[in-house]
């Protein structure tokens, strides 16, 4: 395509996977393409293909990348669940030793309280004893 003493090129870096297109343009003296001219085109043709190329290799490490960060947050999320887990285990723990040691209290209580019922009977009777004179 000419333009304003311009020649316009469109080079096509056909993949099969799709197109890539770049435009050079190139200005003419004398509508002549000298050496000069053929070696720009090169060079742009040559800087498409690498700027291609790294955008495919980025492309084709996108899903391992995103595949090492999926297992990085699971592996920190089944740490964090690991952690909770061991917590609510020993605070359980610990809830269950109070409740056994209040239970045990109120055994030894109740074996007081029992004692203290039989002994009762006998305590008033020596202490009534003691006031009449009997002993």
């Amino acid at each position: 395509m000419y333009y304003n003493n311009t020649v316009c090129y469109i080079v096509d870096l056909f993949t099969p996977d799709s197109s890539v297109f770049v435009i050079a343009t190139i200005q003419l003296d004398n509508i002549i393409m000298n050496e000069k001219h053929i070696q720009q085109i090169l060079v742009i043709e040559k800087q498409a293909r690498a700027v291609y190329e790294a955008a495919i290799k980025e492309a084709e490490m996108l899903p391992l990348q995103a595949e090492k960060d999926a297992q990085k947050l699971i592996e920190h999320a089944r740490l964090d669940a690991e952690n909770e887990a061991r917590q609510m285990i020993e605070k359980a723990k610990a809830q269950d030793e109070v409740t056994s040691i209040l239970a045990e209290a109120e055994k030894q209580v109740q074996r007081h309280d029992v004692i203290a019922a039989r002994n009762i009977d006998r305590t008033v009777s020596y202490l009534i004893n003691r006031v009449v004179g009997r002993e």
